[in-house]
């Protein structure tokens, strides 16, 4: 877009950006691989290679029998199949109830159809924790630009 010198130009014409939230349904007991967590999933169109987003995960969890001096719940967040290495981490060693949240920007680098979906797990086999449906909350805003 070029800009004139004198020109009025209104913020929505420099960056403008689309806004989604989803909420998590229904609870969601863990185990100790990596399961979807229900209503955090996000499928989307980008008309401009090189778009961005950020992407804010909040997990709600529920540790009602320790897991144990080293375990955790741990959430991941998925762009296009493949998961993002920064984790929404609490140390679920003791009955705990957390909620926790990650933020992450990701570069869309093709324009066509994105799925943004946030996955949960505890680290081992043991103790008893879950997602409840009460606070999990995915935030995603897109910015729609060749940002190269």
């Amino acid at each position: 877009m070029s800009v004139l010198a004198g020109s009025l130009i209104k913020a929505a014409e420099l960056l403008p950006a689309a806004l989604t939230e989803d909420r998590g349904t229904p609870q969601l007991t863990l185990t100790n691989a990596y399961q979807d967590i229900g209503g955090m999933t996000r499928t989307f169109t980008t008309l401009n290679n090189n778009a961005k987003a950020l992407v804010i995960g909040v997990v709600d969890f529920s540790v009602t029998t320790a897991i144990g001096a080293t375990g955790l719940c741990l959430a991941q967040l998925l762009v296009d199949g493949v998961a993002d290495p920064s984790l929404v981490v609490l140390d679920a060693n003791q009955v705990i109830r957390a909620t926790v949240l990650n933020s992450w920007v990701v570069d869309l680098a093709a324009a066509g159809s994105h799925t943004i979906k946030m996955q949960a797990e505890k680290s081992i086999n043991a103790g008893v924790a879950v997602v409840p449906a009460t606070h999990p909350g995915l935030l995603i805003l897109l910015f729609d630009h060749d940002f190269s």
